[in-house]
């Protein structure tokens, strides 16, 4: 490239325009021949980039869901040990506002101070439902479509049947502290499991939501 651009400009100071004309000419070309010659090297190039910048995305990604998963575990916690009934809905691939009452959108970050006050049971929002999308909590006091099985036992109440409800129309999942005995539930692929530990809970969200 230096050898062209001396003899460039050598060939305009002696006005030689043949020698101009074809310098131009190649330089204009230049860069589609640089392309076609080395196009499997650039190639590789612009696919590691891609991959860099995927890798880094999905490791942000990732530490964000598990900040998440903490500050959910956090407020089940509490809500669990002050037997305050929560409903916490976690989107994954399917969406849900079309299968929801939506409630009031929020956008906030997840934080277990946020979800515990939300539960508070002198808030208007306590008895409608969390929905949490991309490690955001996107509405609150939103109404789930109640599950009509009849198997489910009849101390379930509103909260496990809305859980459950959302869990057979969706691949979402959701947790429940009940009111009554402050015991945490889980719901996902229609199926509700009653009575977790804490380690449970976190074992599973880990497992749907990262592994």
């Amino acid at each position: 490239m230096i050898i062209i651009t001396s003899i460039g400009i050598i060939s305009y100071y002696f006005n030689l325009y043949t020698i101009n004309w074809l310098l131009t000419y190649i330089a204009n070309i230049l860069p589609i021949a640089m392309l076609i010659l080395f196009h499997q090297e650039i190639k590789k190039i612009i696919m590691q980039i891609g991959n860099f910048n995927l890798s880094f995305k999905l490791a942000n990604n990732k530490e964000e869901t598990i900040k998440t998963i903490t500050e959910i575990i956090k407020a089940i916690k509490h809500l669990s040990e002050n037997k305050s009934g929560s409903l916490i809905c976690i989107e994954k691939k399917i969406q849900l506002e079309q299968i929801i009452n939506k409630g009031i959108k929020l956008d906030s970050i997840v934080s277990n101070e946020i979800l515990i006050s939300i539960f508070d049971y002198e808030t208007p929002l306590h008895d409608g439902a969390v929905i949490i999308s991309n490690n955001k909590i996107v509405y609150a006091g939103s109404f789930l479509p109640l599950s009509n099985v009849e198997s489910i036992s009849k101390t379930f109440g509103t909260r496990h049947r809305a859980g459950l409800g959302i869990s057979e129309n969706s691949d979402a999942i959701t947790i429940i502290t009940s009111e009554e005995t402050g015991s945490i539930s889980l719901t996902r692929n229609g199926k509700l499991e009653y009575n977790l530990s804490l380690n449970e809970v976190k074992k599973k969200l880990n497992i749907a939501l990262i592994e």
